[in-house]
């Protein structure tokens, strides 16, 4: 049974910035570019929760925070460690994880695991993060 109905979540892995040499590319190249949708969070429909499953808190402005996306007025977020360990709790709506303790130290690259409560789900997974 999987932990989460995959209905109602989109897992992004990374960002693409597209130009347009790439949008006029050929042959395989340009099927697959047909097949890359953006999302923007102003449109997605409303019962759909985006929770990534990569980020990179490198200040380079871009996936710089692990945060949830969705229509909820509850979030409670926790991140642990690979070895169980709680090293981040919020329950702020917008605010999001970039890859420091409460304690503001720094987290090394590595796989955490996250627990997500909403007012109407709970989610439970995993994300990277990068450096």
């Amino acid at each position: 049974m999987s932990l989460f109905n995959m209905k109602y979540i989109i897992l992004l892995g990374f960002c693409a910035t597209l130009n347009t040499s790439l949008l006029s590319a050929k042959g395989s190249n340009a099927s697959l570019l047909k097949k890359i949708a953006i999302i923007n969070p102003d449109t997605l429909n409303t019962d759909t929760t985006i929770i990534p499953n990569v980020f990179s808190p490198n200040g380079d402005g871009l996936n710089d925070l692990f945060k949830a996306i969705g229509n909820f007025t509850k979030l409670d977020v926790k991140i642990y460690n690979r070895y169980g360990e709680l090293i981040y709790n919020s329950v702020q709506l917008n605010e999001g994880w970039n890859g420091r303790t409460t304690a503001g130290k720094q987290c090394k690259e590595g796989t955490y695991f996250y627990i997500i409560d909403t007012d109407t789900e709970t989610f439970k997974g995993s994300l990277t993060l990068l450096r």
